[in-house]
């Protein structure tokens, strides 16, 4: 009242009580009434309900209040079950970890009763001469012990990649001498499934720092595969080199004209234990580790490996390495 006598105007909420004992909201609006020479008279009060208003308000509060409750809740789900699946994870990665530690441990112990055999049967089959039928017998022993051995390293290899143990080691090499070494190896087979090879180079003289032993083993898995799935056809290598952003790069590309490789596998081709077809592992041997192996040697090496085939068209591998500065 006091400061309506000295003309002041107030507005403000109320909660007034109806005869029946009802509460209701209203808003008070007063305003000072002054008479003709300025005296003060009284006030002008005006009273609006808005008690539905006020319900309103309270559903939207109390609404608000609910969410953010089970938004809490949620994201106190969602970091448990983050928590729950990294430390999941880190299980996973550790035992996948400790898994190729073991096989990348256990090179030794395997390999070396493999190569004891292997030696084994060509000294004997050394000592016989003539095509009789134990001689037969040593070549099925050597032939299913080098498979063997082959099948070993291709997993031990993979999983010291995996367990990061596998070494680069860079050396100047001279291309030339290391393609005819790659032809040598694989001519054997190529003949022997009626194949005609091809081993071409831009620069064969060129001498370059690279890991050897990984990029034979790369050029030698892609080759070993267009050989042994290639019957009565064409196998070609040919080596170029390119320079971009002043980085020189040896270019690989392996090509043959055997059955190809349809649309629908070319995507899991370079995963580990995967073939182009289930019927391959049973026609002609191997885990599907092969490719899965240079992959992860080119990525190793720093660079990268891409594939086109079709159907029946046969197939390209492409392979592009760095080269460290002479």
């Amino acid at each position: 009242m006091k400061r309506r006598r000295q003309g002041s105007e107030d507005q403000f909420d109320f909660r007034f009580r109806r005869e029946d004992g009802a509460d209701f909201w209203a808003i008070v609006s007063a305003k000072p009434l002054f008479g003709p020479h300025g005296e003060h008279r009284g006030s002008l009060v005006a009273i609006t309900d808005i008690t539905a208003r006020r319900q309103v308000e309270e559903d939207l509060r109390r609404a608000r209040d609910e969410l953010e409750a089970r938004v809490a809740e949620r994201t106190e789900q969602l970091t448990l079950e983050v928590q729950e699946r990294r430390r999941a994870e880190t299980l996973a990665l550790e035992a996948s970890r400790t898994k190729s530690i073991f096989l990348a441990n256990m090179s030794h112990e395997l390999r070396t009763p493999l190569n004891a055999i292997i030696g084994y049967t060509e000294l004997l089959g050394e000592e016989r001469d003539g095509e009789d039928e134990l001689q037969r017998d040593l070549g099925r022993i050597h032939g299913a012990a080098t498979h063997l051995l082959e099948l070993i390293n291709n997993i031990l290899d993979l999983s010291k990649i995996e367990a990061a143990k596998m070494e680069i080691v860079r050396e100047r090499c001279v291309i030339g001498p290391l393609l005819d070494d790659l032809q040598s190896t694989v001519l054997p087979a190529a003949v022997k499934n009626g194949n005609h090879i091809q081993i071409l180079c831009s620069e064969p003289q060129r001498t370059i720092v690279i890991d050897r032993t990984k990029v034979k083993q790369i050029l030698l898995n892609l080759l070993g595969n267009a050989v042994k799935f290639t019957r009565r056809g064409w196998i070609e290598l040919r080596v170029g080199f390119e320079r971009e952003d002043d980085v020189d790069f040896m270019v690989a590309v392996v090509s043959d004209t055997g059955p190809g490789i349809p649309a629908h596998k070319i995507g899991s081709l370079f995963s580990a234990f995967q073939q182009a077809d289930g019927s391959i592992a049973r026609k002609f041997g191997g885990t599907g580790l092969g490719l899965a192996i240079c992959r992860e040697l080119c990525h190793l090496l720093g660079g990268d490996i891409q594939v086109k085939s079709e159907a029946g068209e046969g197939t390209t591998f492409t392979v592009r390495l760095p080269l460290l500065p002479m």
